[in-house]
């Protein structure tokens, strides 16, 4: 599906304004309900890997629900957390799902404001810009932003027309790009500008609201299961407030040690200090890891020496039988040798 949908028989009856759009093919469908009655024979749980925000067919369907950057252009690739039709709907969604099923863990992906050039699959912008001019881009200006923004005081069009006029300057060479560190100008403009100040605390609110809809929902529905978030970082670098959900998320999701370390490592820390697991995500073969081979062993083994809880094989159906066969049997041979077993 080029626009996404929903791969698990939702029941339609049940969502507000924002209703399930299902996978076409009824035996795609019907995956779930084989795989819940195969996992406890063979001894495996049964988790749900969740999109909540890149969901383009969603922003087609509802275009109100889509991002929009400060200069008024709809990205269609995904919606905006600050909808309240789109945090109702990823609640009912996770409730619906674990209502139905014996889900052990619900891994959500993409709870944070997307960055403007991150599309569907691939970004498409060929304008090189700085860290804080592309966090300025992908300011959302929604009309579910609007509303909120205007609600907090904010004077939204007047601060919109900063935002456009320093991107606007940068892009025209009027004004140079800055190459501060990015933390440093987001506390300076904190500090300087209350109407930017207001925006970005009410940014942050959104996607905690979100993450904490979506908990209630799941305990609701299936109270010992456990909710899990990419953390402290999402893949693309977007950043929850961890602080915030912390008491009602179980699991934090990183990327393997070996792309990403300090985030791993911080991931590990976060985890340990909450009594949570962590678990990381290697990708299988294509251009972000090796199939098979050296490399992929020794991605497998920071894992295990950082301790990670759980090892998520991402595409690893799509491997041959050869390969997909070998994997856990590395994985235990390199436990074995690192626990000195």
């Amino acid at each position: 599906m080029d626009r996404g949908a929903v791969f698990f028989p939702a029941r339609r009856e049940r969502y507000g304004r924002v209703k399930p759009h299902l996978f076409p093919e009824p035996e795609v469908v019907k995956a779930w309900t084989t795989a819940a009655e195969l996992a406890p024979g063979m001894g495996l749980d049964l988790n749900a890997w969740t999109v909540a925000l890149y969901q383009p067919w969603i922003a087609h369907e509802y275009p109100d629900t889509a991002r929009v950057t400060p200069a008024g252009q709809i990205n269609l690739g995904g919606v905006c957390p600050t909808s309240p039709d789109v945090r109702e709907f990823m609640a009912i969604l996770v409730g619906d799902l674990a209502e139905q099923f014996p889900i052990r863990t619900v891994q959500l992906e993409g709870v944070c404001h997307q960055f403007f050039d991150t599309g569907w699959r691939l970004p498409r912008v060929l304008v090189q810009l700085s860290p804080w001019n592309r966090w300025l881009a992908s300011l959302c200006f929604c009309s579910s932003c609007v509303s909120a923004a205007a609600d907090r005081g904010i004077s939204v069009k007047a601060f919109r027309k900063r935002i456009c006029d320093e991107l606007e300057a940068v892009y025209r060479g009027t004004a140079p790009p800055s190459d501060r560190p990015f933390d440093e100008l987001q506390a300076e403009r904190m500090a300087a500008d209350g109407d930017y100040a207001e925006f970005i605390s009410m940014r942050e609110e959104v996607c905690v609201e979100l993450v904490l809809g979506i908990a209630e929902r799941l305990h609701a529905a299936r109270p010992d299961a456990v909710l899990g978030l990419w953390g402290p970082q999402e893949f693309d670098g977007t950043q929850l407030n961890l602080e915030r959900v912390l008491p009602v998320i179980g699991v934090l999701q990183t990327r393997q040690p070996m792309i990403a370390p300090d985030n791993a490592r911080r991931a590990r820390e976060i985890a340990d200090a909450n009594g949570m697991r962590v678990t990381a995500v290697h990708w299988c073969g294509g251009r972000i890891g090796p199939a098979w081979g050296p490399e992929f062993e020794r991605a497998l083994r920071a894992s295990v020496e950082l301790r990670i809880d759980q090892i998520n094989l991402f595409n690893w159906a799509m491997l041959p039988p050869q390969i997909a066969s070998a994997i856990v049997p590395l994985l235990r041979r390199i436990e074995a040798e690192v626990n000195g077993c």
